[in-house]
């Protein structure tokens, strides 16, 4: 990619997730008005006392313009380098001149040294400003409760706030339909929270699993006698008839199939679609076998290969929503969860209309025969067991994952760091690439490798021991977060550049203000596991004890 390819690049995430930079921004709504024009509408959080502003964007060769009632400024490319000046500012707004021209400046030139991905805005079907207004509501008021009573094995926080955040996408996606109109069916519901939420929130409908969670019961009778036990076979099942919309969030099995109940259910019914583990209409989607119905204009140079398995599932997702007669559209969730990406099925093709009901589900069911056939004709949909396996590499042997573990650790420190990274984080660095501690020592970050290379480095019997618990590589590297992670494909040491010593302050002689705010977090913590990295690493762990999330020898493990 071209230097100048790399600053449109940059440019394009703040332009349109300038949420990722800027702590006290929500998100943006952005209009092109040509390659070269764009206005946008900056909506700051709510905590902010901020109120969203208008801004105008011209892009002119190595220069970007940013104009907007408070502050104009620019953005240029200039020696490999981006710089950051002020053109005119009011000294009232949200965005500063020390802002723009320190921290702004140097996360630019950040993501201006790396491989950055196309941006895919968030938010896109729905009013980005509403759905905060929806969210923070839905957060005060669930949150709390939610937490404390949290009776699964599962990390709450996450569950609290992913489905809060899906409840508050759907409300917004629901915006202009009457309450009493709507009723919904989440196949596949687990813990029932979302159902939960919607009810509460004045909403009609049910939840359908194959098995009763723990949580179930903590719910108001009002809410228990909306979550249904049963075992449901998609192949046999003729829909729901009093749906309006079908919801499937990381459904597994059923994802491929939810289309096609809404379908069955009547002409009118909807589809939100969240889609997580790839599963087809008969088994585990396989890229080589189940090739998309649709046929993407921009696909045809691109191979299955060389595109990513997820991206591709997605595809057939499409394809069978088309078949089905919606009009598919696709959207990015503000959730904390890796897969983000939602399909929506609210439209009908034209040949879907209700008077041609009789033969859209023709079409419908001869395309659930054709991939029957292309598996086996005695093939059936199977849904998954009452009781479910422990499936995730946590029962490898622990001598295995210590020797997997241990043989990517040592490998990463033979590989060189990226430089560029470690100086656009202002961090003091050595010649041979050892970063300076918060307390004065060397200690080396290692480098990266690409997945593929790391599985180059495991004996074949243990990736099949892995397999056997439906799971691999990246699943190992999580249940090891204190030591590994991976991003966008590449595999390194996990370690924070905001806790090791900055070269402002380092030449000062002064304590990092960062360092102290963390500093502050890690003593309130109850340190409940050894420092793995102190253990482990030849240059013991990067923090001193009070900046570490876990315990070093001189603390007693809580």
């Amino acid at each position: 990619m071209s230097t100048l390819s790399n600053f449109y690049s940059t440019l394009n995430i703040w332009i349109h997730k300038p949420h990722v930079v800027h702590s006290k921004i929500f998100g943006a709504k952005v209009e092109n008005k040509d390659d070269n024009l764009f206005e946008r509408l900056v909506i700051p959080k709510e905590k902010s006392h901020f109120e969203p502003f208008s801004e105008r964007i011209e892009r002119s060769g190595t220069e970007v313009f940013f104009t907007s009632g408070h502050i104009t400024y620019v953005i240029r490319l200039q020696d490999f380098l981006i710089f950051t000046t002020v053109l005119h500012t009011s000294g009232s707004g949200l965005l500063t001149v020390e802002w723009i021209c320190n921290e702004f400046q140097r996360k630019l030139n950040e993501w201006l040294s790396q491989d950055l991905k196309p941006v895919i805005p968030t938010l896109r079907l729905i009013d980005v400003a509403e759905y905060q207004c929806i969210y923070n509501k839905l957060k005060n008021t669930y949150a709390k409760g939610i937490v404390q009573y949290w009776c699964e094995r599962t990390d709450p926080l996450k569950f609290t706030y992913e489905d809060l955040g899906i409840a508050a996408y759907l409300i917004c996606l629901w915006k202009g339909v009457d309450t009493k109109s709507i009723y919904f069916v989440d196949v596949g519901c687990g813990n029932g929270l979302l159902v939960s939420i919607l009810l509460n929130e004045g909403f009609n409908g049910i939840g359908v699993d194959i098995r009763k969670r723990k949580i179930w019961s903590s719910y108001p009778d009002s809410v228990q006698k909306r979550l249904l036990e049963t075992t449901l076979d998609a192949e046999q099942c003729s829909g729901f008839p009093d749906a309006t919309w079908l919801i499937g969030n990381h459904s597994d099995e059923l994802t491929p199939w939810i289309p096609v109940l809404a379908a069955r259910s009547g002409p009118d019914c909807k589809v939100f679609l969240l889609p997580c583990c790839p599963f087809s209409l008969f088994g585990k989607y396989n890229n080589f076998m189940h090739n998309p119905n649709e046929q993407e204009s921009n696909s045809g140079s691109t191979s299955v290969e060389v595109q990513s398995r997820y991206r591709v599932y997605l595809k057939y997702l499409h394809g069978l929503f088309r078949v089905c007669g919606f009009e598919p559209e696709s959207d990015v969730l503000r959730i904390p969860s890796t897969k983000r990406v939602c399909l929506v099925g609210r439209t009908f093709s034209p040949s879907s209309a209700s008077a041609n009901y009789t033969s859209r589900m023709s079409s419908v069911e001869a395309a659930v025969y054709k991939e029957k056939l292309s598996v086996s004709a005695t093939t059936c949909f199977v849904p998954r067991s009452y009781h479910e396996p422990v499936l995730n590499c946590t029962h490898v042997p622990r001598d295995v994952t210590q020797l997997i573990s241990h043989r990517i650790f040592t490998e990463l420190l033979r590989q060189l760091p990226n430089l560029n990274w470690l100086h656009s984080h202002q961090l003091v660095v050595s010649d041979s690439g050892q970063i300076k501690t918060s307390d004065g020592r060397w200690w080396n970050p290692g480098g990266s490798m690409d997945l593929k290379t790391v599985v180059s480095l495991i004996e074949p019997e243990h990736l099949e021991l892995m397999k056997d618990q439906n799971g691999g590589l990246q699943t190992l590297l999580r249940n090891h977060h204190q030591t590994f992670q991976v991003t966008k494909g590449k595999v390194q040491l996990r370690w924070l550049p905001e806790r090791m010593a900055n070269i402002v302050h380092d030449e000062a002689g002064e304590v990092e203000p960062k360092l102290k705010k963390a500093a502050a977090k890690t003593m309130d913590k109850m340190k409940t596991r050894l420092c793995w990295m102190l253990q482990n690493h030849p240059d013991g762990c990067p923090y001193p004890s009070f900046l570490c999330d876990f315990a070093h020898f001189e603390e007693p493990v809580q």
